[in-house]
């Protein structure tokens, strides 16, 4: 009995491994396919598309134009390959070929594209395709500035597929569409899951609007957690005119908001927000105050530098040291920094000391 149990059970690994192989070399052999027909898609249409701009008269062009569409017909793939192939000649300078020459062959890109018109076939996608189809659709729509699809891509960005919402709401940044993307922050409930701060860095990033009235609106309306990575990812660019709202988060009762704007004000590295920023190294939250001192390192005055050495007698750790670092960066002649080294507070000097061994590799 024990002996069929077993051949039994192997008999059934076997069966599983083979049909493991099996799916596997189908799987291949699809992925093998696929590469093929994309590596012979691109010659033919790239063969195809040197023929339509090199046409020596109108009637040849005509006839390469109206093969080339036959050839891409309604084929997502191929469609993507010459709509890449426009985009990249359209975009690329070439210093050594004859100016007129390469002026005639953008004109005759232009009208293939035209021809083919790729802005109906992606339309066609955001209403027919899938998910992912349409998520592809909204991306390409705003590589052609197709703002006549706006409305509809502003539709996605509530859709509960994170892939499309993803895509939809970077079309959108691409395309400048103000109003759009502050509805898409400040709509429906907003989370990690449906928005990261990678996402936002990227929205901001990719903009073509006016950034700074784009956030200010947001931050009106928005919630909290919206709230924080906007000003954390807009940070980065030092943009004093959003100083106003930075200076609002201070007040904030959402520790990630008052984290979020004070490193925003002390990435600007303004005198003038210097006293806000020393008044943040006394707040009740150890986070807020070890932001608040590692926040001052562009402050040299003695203001900034006496908030450091209090704030390095800090019960908590990581506000010790930040402040530390902070400190000895400040303290050129390390002055201060030997005074707390040789005082009471051993905890202190331990902490001037570690910063002084990472900054000189001692």
């Amino acid at each position: 009995m024990f002996v069929y149990l077993l051949f039994t059970i192997i008999f059934i690994c076997v069966v599983i491994i083979l049909i493991e192989y099996v799916w596997l070399f189908i799987l291949a052999r699809r992925r093998a396919k696929q590469r093929n027909f994309y590596m012979e898609s691109v010659k033919k249409i790239n063969d195809m598309f040197y023929g339509a701009t090199h046409s020596l008269s109108e009637a040849n062009l005509v006839d390469e134009i109206i093969s080339l569409k036959k050839y891409v017909g309604n084929h997502e793939v191929r469609m993507d390959i010459i709509t890449e192939f426009i985009y990249r000649f359209l975009i690329t300078d070439d210093d050594e070929t004859d100016k007129e020459i390469k002026t005639k062959e953008k004109q005759i890109c232009v009208r293939i594209f035209h021809e083919l018109n790729p802005n109906s076939f992606y339309k066609n996608m955001l209403s027919k395709g899938n998910q992912f189809q349409k998520a592809f659709a909204c991306r390409k729509l705003s590589e052609f500035n197709a703002v006549e699809n706006t409305k509809t891509i502003r539709g996605f960005t509530n859709s509960g597929n994170i892939e499309l919402k993803y895509h939809s709401v970077m079309a959108l940044s691409a395309l400048g569409d103000h109003d759009g993307l502050v509805a898409a922050f400040t709509g429906a409930p907003i989370n990690k899951s449906n928005f990261s701060h990678r996402i936002m860095l990227e929205v901001l990033d990719s903009y073509t609007g006016d950034r700074a009235a784009l956030v200010k609106d947001i931050l009106k309306k928005c919630n909290d957690y919206i709230k924080s990575i906007v000003i954390k990812s807009v940070a980065k660019y030092n943009d004093s005119e959003l100083s106003a709202e930075f200076l609002a988060g201070l007040t904030s009762t959402d520790i990630n908001v008052k984290i979020a704007s004070i490193r925003a004000l002390g990435s600007l590295g303004d005198t003038q927000y210097e006293h806000e920023l020393i008044i943040m190294t006394n707040d009740k939250e150890w986070s807020v105050r070890a932001a608040a001192v590692k926040s001052l390192s562009k402050y040299h005055s003695e203001k900034a530098v006496q908030a450091m050495i209090k704030a390095t007698q800090d019960q908590n750790w990581w506000v010790r040291n930040n402040a530390a670092k902070t400190l000895v960066d400040m303290d050129e002649g390390l002055v201060y920094s030997k005074q707390i080294i040789n005082g009471y507070d051993r905890y202190a000097a331990d902490a001037v000391k570690s910063a002084i061994y990472k900054k000189y590799k001692i």
